[in-house]
This record gives C-alpha cells, sequence and structure tokens, in this order.
C-alpha cells in the first residue's frame, strides 16, 4: 500500500514544493557560502559548513524565506491528494481493492513522510553541498563567537561545539518533523474544505499567526524563529515546541480519522 501511496504522489505537486525547496537552498549556496569561500584568506573567523549552511546563516535572508514557507513547502505535494480523488471518483475505485482502514492509515503514515522528506532533503543537500566550497575545520566558542550561538539561541550548545554534524542533523530532524505535522494538517483539513488553495494553506496561516504573536512574546512560537539551528528569536523552549507538536499532531489526527469516517462515504 505505501508503494501505491508513492507512486500515486509522484505528481508535479511533489515536483513543485521540491523544486521551491531546493531552489531557495541552492540560492543560498551561491550568495552566502560561495561568496564566504571567496573570503577565506581575509575572514576574521573560520568558516566552515557549521557555520554557513542555512539553517545558522545569519547573513542571507533566504533561511527566513525558507522557514517562512515551510508549511506550504511541505504541502504542496500531498495536500489535495484526498480532495482530488473524491473529484475524479479514483478514491472509491481504490477502496474496492482494499480496506478502508489500510488505504487511509498507509495514506496517513504517508503523508507525514512526505512533508517530512521535501523539508529535509533541500536542507541536507544545502549544508552537505557546503562542505564543497568550505573547509571541514571544527567549531570553535572563542574562534567562532562572533556566529552568537549560546544556550540562549540553540538548544544543546555544547553538542554543536563537540559534535556539530549532529547538531545540524538534529535541528535538519526537528524542521523535517513539522513538516510532516503541516503535510497531516492541510490532508486532515481537506475532508472539510472543497477549496484547494485553503487546505494548502492552512499550516502557513498558523505559521504567520504565531508569528504576529510573536511580537507579544519573548520566546519563540513560531516554527520559523525556533526550527532553524540559531534562533531568530532567543529563550526558545523544548517544552513549548513537544506541547505545539503534540497538540498539531493530535488535532490533524482527530480532524483526519473524523473526516475519514463522517465524510467518506463508502
Amino acid at each position: 500500500m505505501f508503494t501505491y501511496w508513492f507512486t500515486r504522489i509522484n505528481n508535479k505537486h511533489l515536483y513543485l514544493s521540491l523544486l521551491i525547496g531546493f531552489s531557495i537552498c541552492f540560492l543560498q549556496l551561491v550568495f552566502s557560502v560561495m561568496s564566504a569561500s571567496h573570503s577565506l584568506h581575509t575572514a576574521d573567523s573560520f568558516f566552515s559548513p557549521y557555520t554557513k549552511w542555512i539553517g545558522i546563516d545569519l547573513v542571507s535572508s533566504f533561511k527566513t524565506m525558507y522557514y517562512f514557507l515551510l508549511p506550504i513547502i511541505a504541502t504542496i505535494g500531498v495536500g489535495n491528494v484526498i480532495q482530488q480523488d473524491k473529484n475524479n471518483g479514483f478514491l472509491y475505485i481504490s477502496l474496492s481493492k482494499t480496506t478502508k482502514q489500510k488505504y487511509f492509515t498507509t495514506f496517513f503514515l504517508t503523508s507525514f513522510l512526505i512533508g517530512f522528506i521535501v523539508i529535509t532533503l533541500p536542507l541536507l543537500f544545502d549544508f552537505l553541498a557546503a562542505f564543497l566550497f568550505l573547509p571541514n575545520v571544527p567549531v570553535n566558542p572563542i574562534i567562532n563567537s562572533n556566529i552568537g550561538l549560546t544556550e540562549t539561541s540553540t538548544f544543546f550548545p555544547d553538542l554543536y561545539f563537540s559534535h556539530p554534524f549532529i547538531h545540524v542533523l538534529f535541528y535538519i530532524v526537528l524542521a523535517g518533523f513539522f513538516g510532516g505535522i503541516f503535510s497531516l494538517l492541510s490532508v486532515s483539513c481537506s475532508f472539510y474544505y472543497n477549496n484547494q488553495f485553503s487546505v494548502l494553506i492552512i499550516g502557513f496561516i498558523i505559521q504567520i499567526v504565531l508569528t504576529i504573536m510573536n511580537l507579544f512574546i519573548s520566546f519563540p512560537i513560531s516554527p520559523m524563529f525556533f526550527l532553524p539551528e540559531i534562533q531568530t528569536i532567543q529563550n526558545g523552549s523544548l517544552l513549548y515546541i513537544t506541547i505545539l507538536a503534540i497538540s498539531l499532531l493530535s488535532i490533524s489526527t482527530i480532524l483526519f480519522y473524523q473526516g475519514v469516517k463522517k465524510r467518506v462515504i463508502f
């Protein structure tokens, strides 16, 4: 069943989401990473992939762009699949060949995986490609103090300075996890809304609302502020992130299974 879903989702919408993500990361590589590689001999600090990849880049606006658009990038590929299949009758043809529970359970898991993958792949590309232009030198809390990475601007700063590769992977996985959640939220809402555009931007609207609320709150509550490796607004809370993730995941799960139960007639 998973093979079926990955084949079904292999369409232009999925490629569009990947294109947007990879384009932003590619531009960041060109204008920030490659630019830094030309200044290595005059730099006041040692540039490396750990200090210039998109998740920690303090100079380029592409970091802000990527994490701001993350909910949309995560949902384009899969958000309207059920809606499209209901409209063209393909949903009921598919349900005639398997059980309803198996069909929607695998779709639920696949939706999360697609959101996770389309977010993590561009970030991994950006990070690993940076090694082609910058030396793999270890980060140092004194030499690299200018990036401002402290316990108030990132989680586990000691891990960053001792095992920076693992620290970067943690933040890439964290971003992918929220990409999966936003994908699920979009898919779940597609049972209730016929407007395809509205379904795709639901996660983005949540992002905007939380971003506006952050004008009045001193710690980062919007994903665009706490998902980068170095937080735009400091004093991030792992407890808050956990509560937000569980809340959005729970809402998505409830909406999904209620939508299957009450809005899919078979």
